[in-house]
């Protein structure tokens, strides 16, 4: 990790790893002078754009991706960052069928709901607190929250007092009207309580931390190497153990399985709880809600960070290299089976922990529609790639940045508008410029 990383990242009690270990020596960032631009702060695009990408073979599972409609003019996209909250180490969004809330994840272990109200949104209501479980220690943390596709449960992932990956069910809250009539979230029942899934970490670092549903109905699990550097454990390339995977089960099925009770759906890896194998630490990973592509984040060991995107119906089984493959380049060297190439990847001299996003399908902005937004965890600048054909797509600067070290996440809202949360705490929408 780089010592500028190492010391920002410290200092803010949280640390995405940019690479495994701090006697790795990875390219350090350049640092860009920002001034204030209301709630954010407008950067001017560097003398280089960042990321820009190199070709590299790639597989035919790769060169089936669906095309993506192009925006109307991605060339004349402008945004700006609206605040719209401030919490307490704010790590992920989510929302829930039937409700225009947001649920927020606070690292230390609580969810919270804010009603969303015009350009704003309401005060935080208290959803789930189970701090006092909750290790925060170096990557640790309540690291990512997600609804069943009805609403009815509220699934959480999280690190417990010895460092193991947990992930948890509750039944949702419902909602009851206070004095003055204004709908007020119910805590969840603790009593609803159901353990899914637990993982041993052998390391603090590379936990991963995401979960979604797919468009399938199962629940998606990113899951990091298990830390160190480098891979010590071959995880990335081991197909039995869920380290270095994202992993995909049913949880609404009560079944016993090696690391908890949930159902493993046809055409995962082996009959394992494997699904995508070769990751190292995939820091966000989201669906297209038009096309079900998958794009998935994964923070880069020594020089490169990458982003993949996998074909709806060519997902299950796929290989993202890790630790053979960094990028597009020779980590350990050689190419597994079934590998598929990232579509863009940035270099050390860019960022060194990518962030992952979305790809924005609201109507704020129309000339954003169907670019993958995400951005860099050190550098704090908002990229995207816009829609693209073929094989590779090209990183882009937006013009807009938060402030530095603790780009932490993303958020969609139930129409598509996109969301940036910031370790230091504020919430921010991001809107036409």
């Amino acid at each position: 990790m780089t010592r500028r990383l190492a010391a920002a990242a410290a200092a803010l009690g949280l640390l995405l790893a940019a690479c495994g270990s701090d006697d790795d020596s990875a390219g350090s960032t350049t640092s860009t002078p920002t001034t204030t631009a209301g709630e954010a702060s407008s950067v001017a695009p560097p003398d280089t754009e960042a990321g820009t990408t190199t070709e590299a073979p790639t597989t035919s599972a790769q060169a089936a991706t669906t095309t993506t409609a192009p925006a109307a003019d991605f060339d004349a996209v402008a945004i700006d960052l609206e605040m719209v909250t401030t919490l307490a180490e704010p790590i992920a969004m989510a929302v829930r069928d039937g409700d225009d809330a947001l649920y927020v994840a606070e690292r230390a272990g609580r969810v919270v709901r804010l009603e969303t109200e015009g350009a704003g949104v309401g005060d935080p209501q208290l959803v789930l607190d189970i701090s006092g479980e909750v290790d925060t220690s170096v990557e640790r943390g309540l690291l990512g929250l997600a609804f069943s596709p009805t609403g009815e449960h509220l699934f959480v992932h999280w690190s417990d007092a010895e460092g193991a990956t947990r992930l948890t069910e509750f039944r949702a809250p419902g909602f009851a009207a206070d004095d003055s009539d204004e709908g007020t979230a119910v805590e969840v029942d603790l009593n609803s309580r159901r353990e899914i899934f637990r993982l041993d970490q052998p390391f603090p670092n590379h936990n991963g931390g995401d979960i979604t549903f797919g468009p399938d109905g199962y629940l998606y699990l990113a899951l990091g190497d298990g830390g160190a550097g480098g891979d010590p454990l071959g995880a990335g390339q081991d197909l039995v153990n869920p380290l270095g995977s994202i992993v995909r089960i049913d949880p609404s099925v009560e079944q016993e399985q090696a690391h908890g009770t949930y159902g493993i759906p046809e055409g995962n890896i082996g009959g394992t709880e494997l699904y995508i194998s070769g990751v190292r630490n995939p820091w966000r990973i989201s669906f297209d809600r038009d096309t079900d592509e998958l794009w998935v984040a994964d923070v880069g060991q020594d020089q490169w960070e990458e982003i993949n995107r996998l074909p709806a119906g060519e997902i299950g089984g796929t290989n993202l290299g890790w630790n053979l493959q960094e990028g597009r380049h020779d980590f350990a060297g050689g190419i597994p089976d079934n590998y598929v190439a990232p579509v863009a990847e940035y270099d050390h001299d860019q960022g060194v922990s990518v962030t992952g996003g979305y790809v924005y399908r609201g109507s704020a902005i129309p000339d954003l529609r169907g670019a993958y937004v995400f951005g860099d965890y050190a550098e704090a600048r908002l990229w995207a790639i816009p829609p693209f054909t073929g094989d590779t797509g090209e990183i882009r600067e937006l013009g807009v940045s938060v402030r530095e070290f603790g780009l932490v996440s993303f958020g969609q809202d139930r129409d598509g508008e996109l969301y940036v949360l910031h370790s230091d705490g504020p919430v921010y929408r991001i809107v036409a410029g």
